[in-house]
């Protein structure tokens, strides 16, 4: 038995101690499911966000890290605030956040076939204006993370995703103040661009055939990452347990095998839960169980 640590919901009766195979003590933490932490936490970064920049940059900033998923969230959240956001949705947005993010140098673009010269062409022109004063902004390739990534996923694509966006955001407000969560979902699955619709990065060949820009489940991903928590907690709790989940992702099925073992995650079908087993993860999950008891105790 590999357990380190043990949670529970519900405390009857006299106090018991989880104990291994090895007669060794297993830490116990009481979850409070009454109090979500999730929502809370992800609703106060973006009422901090929301101070400083105001609610709609808020969720746009909320989108870019949602975006740029668990490897590139940082440098995509940064893009976009150094960007500005008054800059993202303006015509020369595109090309802000592709110069900022490092992604428009000179050699890539002399090396590029002919259909993405002509995608490159205005955003180049568009830079080159700026490009000195914006020099210290640039990110540095090594905050980028490329590898392991699946080519749907590539930075490239998805900050082309951004810019679409950034370029229809007033379009995303009208359908969130119609329809609700809705209207944020069929918006993302019905977005487009001319050339990320046929393309994984700068560099590689045109697909064959259109692929959606932001697919069912990242919209899903971002409804609940960057949407809910622009809403009241209690508001994002009651939505989080009507919302199927998405398609269970790598850090979710590790999440569940760390906490569950090889049981099969049958539990894991609304969002409220799949994000109740993140958060534990991310809290717990990569450290062990003395450093988890004294990160409980802490928090206590």
């Amino acid at each position: 038995m590999n357990t380190r640590l043990h949670f529970f919901i519900h405390a009857e009766g006299p106090v018991a101690f989880a104990r291994s195979c090895e007669n060794r003590n297993i830490p116990q933490a009481q979850l409070l499911v009454e109090n979500p932490s999730a929502p809370i936490h992800k609703h106060a970064a973006y009422l901090s966000a929301s101070r400083l920049h105001g609610e709609d940059a808020a969720l746009f900033f909320g989108i870019a890290a949602g975006l740029g998923y668990k490897n590139n969230a940082i440098p995509f959240l940064l893009a976009a605030q150094r960007a500005g956001w008054k800059t993202a949705r303006g015509e020369d947005g595109e090309a802000m956040l592709f110069g900022i993010s490092g992604f428009l140098e000179p050699r890539d673009f002399d090396d590029s076939d002919e259909i993405t010269k002509t995608y490159l062409m205005p955003l180049w022109d568009s830079w080159w204006k700026v490009r000195d004063a914006f020099s210290r902004s640039v990110l540095p390739r090594s905050l980028w993370r490329f590898s392991g990534i699946r080519p749907s996923n590539h930075p490239h694509r998805r900050l082309g995703a951004l810019a679409t966006v950034g370029r229809n955001f007033s379009l995303l407000q009208k359908q969130i103040r119609e329809i609700g969560e809705k209207g944020f979902l069929h918006f993302f699955e019905e977005l487009e661009h001319p050339y990320w619709t046929r393309h994984w990065n700068l560099s590689a060949d045109p697909l064959e055939k259109p692929l959606a820009l932001v697919g069912s489940d990242r919209a899903t991903d971002l409804l609940l990452n960057a949407y809910l928590p622009s809403l009241s907690p209690e508001a994002a709790e009651k939505r989080l347990r009507a919302i199927r989940g998405p398609q269970p992702s790598g850090i979710l099925e590790r999440a569940s095998v760390w906490l569950c073992g090889d049981a099969p995650p049958v539990f894991l079908k609304s969002a409220w839960e799949q994000q109740g087993l993140l958060q534990l993860y991310r809290d717990f999950g990569s450290i062990g169980a003395e450093e988890a008891w004294t990160k409980i105790q802490g928090a206590a």
